[in-house]
């Protein structure tokens, strides 16, 4: 059978227009989203940032989980026991974004504070400066757990620079001219206490309770350089390992009413008192297994 070439070209455009009619069944509505957006607020994805010149009044007070950044000194003047910050709310990450806390006036307003009652779990604050208050960090132990403090100074603190219940965590910090009437730090029990320097504590650099791991931190011309809390009671299990203590009145002081800790490798020089006392006696021996084990430390 003999086709023509007019033939041929009638019959590609018969299959041109068919494709042409199959292309719209074939795109579907579902296949492209509104051209429009729907209404409504978008969600922030970066951190909330905080600018304390814009605002009257103090506290800042952060009752809502999220990440939060200062952008901008805070300079307040509270009343005694009141705080520039105030945190009521868990897992919270305050970024002070390497700006400082400072109390401008006479009075003794602490810098950042928690409720002193419920429960305030996970939260972080980093990357600042503390200075001139009563308190720099203060939660009541029985209310405060999980708190992580990393990469702040603190200085001239009145009183105790941190102060927190369980499982805290301080790391990388420094600490100059604290702690008129307690500890530096004051943290109760599983807490890691580590790369900090801590000067010119006044009372004390460290006060731990039980399971707690303090290591590898820098003290010098205090007082009292790491100490175990009062109330701890038996068989305390502490890690007292590769500090660097010098020029206090006591260097490590556990004593006979915290029996059974670990403290190990560290450096004791011109305590004018003890070096380190872990029982009873000011040198126990290792072989006494109701003492603590002070092991391959050097004490001059």
């Amino acid at each position: 059978m003999h086709t023509s070439r007019h033939d041929t070209r009638v019959s590609s455009a018969v299959v041109l227009a068919m494709i042409a009619m199959l292309i719209p069944a074939l795109i579907t509505p579902s296949s492209a989203g509104p051209i429009d957006p729907p209404g409504g607020t978008i969600a922030p994805t970066g951190p909330n940032l905080i600018f304390p010149e814009n605002l009257d009044t103090f506290p800042i007070t952060i009752d809502t989980p999220g990440q939060y950044k200062l952008m901008g000194a805070v300079r307040f003047n509270g009343l005694a026991g009141s705080g520039s910050i105030v945190i009521d709310a868990s897992d919270v990450t305050l970024d002070l974004n390497g700006f400082a806390i400072i109390q401008a006036g006479v009075t003794l307003g602490n810098g950042i504070s928690f409720p002193a009652s419920g429960s305030v779990e996970r939260v972080v604050i980093r990357n600042g400066e503390i200075r001139d208050c009563n308190f720099g960090v203060i939660g009541d132990e029985d209310v405060l757990s999980q708190l992580v403090v990393e990469n702040v100074g603190f200085h001239r603190i009145r009183a105790a620079a941190i102060t927190a219940g369980d499982d805290a965590i301080v790391r990388d910090c420094e600490f100059y001219d604290t702690a008129s009437f307690f500890s530096a730090i004051r943290v109760r029990d599983h807490a890691i206490i580590e790369r900090c320097t801590i000067v010119d504590a006044n009372q004390g650099a460290i006060l731990v309770r039980r399971g707690c791991v303090v290591r590898d931190n820098v003290i010098r011309d205090s007082n009292l350089g790491i100490e175990g809390s009062d109330n701890a009671g038996a068989n305390a299990y502490n890690r007292i390992l590769d500090n660097t203590i010098n020029n206090v009145v006591r260097g490590i002081d556990f004593g006979a009413d915290n029996p059974l800790q670990l403290i190990y490798n560290n450096v004791v020089t011109d305590a004018s008192n003890d070096a380190i006392d872990a029982a009873s006696s000011d040198q126990p021996q290792a072989s006494d297994s109701t003492n603590a084990l002070p092991l391959s430390n050097f004490v001059e």
